[in-house]
């Protein structure tokens, strides 16, 4: 996934004159006139000012932003699960290639439905990449899909506190939380969750549930 680039200046080439022989040169300095290498030099040198100064590359807190920023102006679900993707291939990146080739091999553990072998991966992961908040939110799935909703919530709390704006995180702390019948806690995070993501439906109806249930009061 490649999601940074360098840009590089536009360089502008300045003319080369070529220059005149040296007996020419003298003569023309003694009747007067200027060499016309002293000519070239000022365009030379402008042309140099010219050229734009190098930029900076673009860091992955810059490249997130933007996302971010476009994800909560998504005006429907198509394009909110386009920048969505895009979120999450920024997040897989743990900037360690170990890590990263640990957690693909992780991936496709959960894909042939290993899912031990898939955990042992990830705190193999967790221990070499302790702030790599991806990590920690990829094993709190695994958890609780072995109904250990309390690994779960801990993994997605410690998710939260290193990316705040893990949205798919703060999701899955909601629904854990409400599993739990910890219904004020669920509703809370769930609508946090919304202020990033506006277009995850699922979200949207069990909030709208949970604020019935709790007859609208004001968390």
């Amino acid at each position: 996934m490649a999601v940074f680039s360098r840009l590089h200046p536009l360089l502008l080439a300045a003319p080369l004159i070529a220059s005149l022989a040296a007996p020419a040169a003298v003569a023309q300095g003694e009747r007067g006139l200027s060499k016309p290498s002293d000519r070239a030099a000022p365009r030379a040198q402008g042309k140099a000012e010219e050229k734009a100064p190098p930029k900076e590359p673009v860091t992955r807190a810059q490249v997130l932003d933007e996302l971010f920023r476009k994800l909560a102006a998504a005006s429907d679900a198509d394009e909110a699960k386009g920048l969505a993707s895009a979120i999450e291939r920024v997040f897989l990146r743990s900037g360690s290639d170990t890590a990263d080739l640990l957690m693909g091999r992780a991936l496709q553990a959960v894909h042939r439905n290993n899912a031990e072998l898939a955990e042992d991966l990830i705190d193999r992961i967790v221990a070499l990449e302790p702030d790599w908040a991806e990590a920690y939110y990829r094993r709190a799935t695994l958890r609780a899909m072995r109904e250990d909703g309390s690994g779960a919530v801990e993994d997605l709390a410690r998710t939260l506190k290193l990316e705040p704006r893990h949205f798919a995180a703060m999701t899955g702390l909601g629904f854990t939380l409400l599993k739990l019948e910890r219904k004020a806690q669920a509703l809370r995070v769930l609508k946090q969750s919304l202020t990033l993501n506006p277009q995850l439906e699922a979200t949207k109806k069990a909030v709208e549930r949970l604020e019935l249930d709790l007859d609208g009061r004001s968390l």
